[in-house]
């Protein structure tokens, strides 16, 4: 069993485990404008990264079986949206 993480056009997979609980950390890179790294200032770079995290909100999680056989079965999925979680 593996979990797989889309978000914003990326695709980050688990390592398989035999039994249902995953308990990993998947992390995804947020390019910012070298115009914010430049000017150094925290606040500008958090409200950067905020109105990314608002654009491309949608997380969608997908739990696989590899059945063994040539194809895996989805076991369930879920989508969450980022925006309507509130920091």
């Amino acid at each position: 069993m593996f979990a797989t993480v889309d978000w914003s056009g990326i695709q980050k997979k688990t390592r398989g485990v035999r039994r249902p609980n995953v308990n990993e950390t998947l992390m995804f890179h947020i390019p910012v404008e070298e115009e914010f790294k430049r000017a150094g200032d925290p606040a500008r770079i958090a409200e950067f990264i905020s109105d990314e995290l608002a654009t491309k909100s949608e997380i969608i999680l997908n739990v696989w079986a590899d059945t063994g056989k040539s194809n895996l079965e989805n076991l369930g999925s879920s989508k969450v949206c980022l925006r309507e979680i509130h920091f």
